[in-house]
């Protein structure tokens, strides 16, 4: 639930604004875009939605850097942390 183009694509939106109304769908989003998108536990572990990362230099500082309050965008740090999904590939 993190963009409000996903959630109305899966089908969040209609669900909240069956059980209530497009204010409160509104609401819900205000709320996913200030959501922190990382947390350090303890200094020692990182605590994050999605993946691993498509460049191998990005630091905590680079993490804390990220300006929330608005939609995700389609590609960053910010976007590796919610979605990223490093896959296997196999050379023949």
């Amino acid at each position: 639930h993190e963009a409000e183009e996903i959630n109305k694509l899966y089908g969040f939106q209609n669900e909240v604004i069956e059980k209530y109304d497009l204010k409160m769908f509104g609401k819900f989003q205000e709320v996913f875009n200030w959501l922190p998108v990382a947390h350090c536990v303890n200094d020692s572990v990182l605590v994050m939605h999605g993946g691993l990362f498509c460049s191998d230099d990005v630091t905590l500082d680079d993490i804390r850097a990220i300006k929330r309050g608005c939609q995700p965008p389609r590609s960053g740090i910010m976007c590796d942390l919610l979605w990223s999904d490093p896959q296997v590939t196999f050379e023949k």
